[in-house]
């Protein structure tokens, strides 16, 4: 990124929003009263889930991109509640799906993917990416519904499913942090994907994904 002919990064800018302009904070897409510095292996647990394949045999037509249909998914949960959110992300065209959970355990994640996918015809299901999260230990029950392949992240390396982790920051803006999901609508979550879904995106050359 380049302004009045310096090159800047993006880190840059939000370092220099949180030290100087304070102000601003409330307009960034995942803005915190305070910079988050990046957490280390060391204060995160990871779930040992069996039967799991590391991206790393994922097939390069999944990591370029190159097809549709190649979703992640994460979860989002408030100390506030015991529901949360599930949260599938499409790859290339950047789809979001998002529902309620009443517990964030691997059964209820389960039945809550299934049925956000069961929808789509079969051959508009190839993969899942998903983290280490113990929510997701039921993937091979997962796979075998949808008849999807199942690969997971590297522990402590969540960006390496990006896409899902950037619709989280959105989703905060309209669920931030403290927020009982036990008293979020169906109606509400599918509004606010709708949102999502209608945003240009320069991936897409500013066409929505709707």
């Amino acid at each position: 990124m380049h302004i009045d002919g310096t090159k800047t990064n993006y880190e840059s800018i939000y370092l220099y929003i949180y030290k100087e302009q304070k102000r601003l904070v409330k307009y960034l897409p995942q803005g915190h009263k305070r910079r988050k510095t990046r957490r280390t292996g060391k204060s995160r647990r990871v779930c040992d889930i069996p039967d799991r394949k590391f991206i790393d045999e994922r097939p390069a037509v999944i990591n370029e991109r190159i097809r549709v249909d190649d979703r992640e998914a994460d979860t989002i949960a408030s100390r506030q509640s015991k529901a949360a959110l599930v949260v599938l992300r499409e790859r290339k065209l950047q789809i979001a799906l998002i529902a309620k959970v009443e517990r964030i355990t691997a059964e209820e994640v389960k039945n809550s993917i299934v049925n956000l996918l069961r929808k789509f015809p079969g051959s508009c299901r190839k993969s899942i990416t998903y983290d280490n999260g113990k929510e997701f230990a039921a993937h091979a029950k997962i796979s075998q519904s949808l008849n999807v392949e199942s690969y997971f992240c590297h522990p402590y390396h969540s960006r390496e499913k990006g896409s899902v982790e950037n619709t989280n920051g959105l989703i905060r803006r309209f669920f931030p942090k403290k927020t009982n999901f036990d008293l979020i609508s169906t109606k509400d979550i599918k509004s606010v994907e709708k949102l999502l879904n209608n945003q240009p995106r320069k991936s897409l050359g500013f066409f929505n994904t709707e």
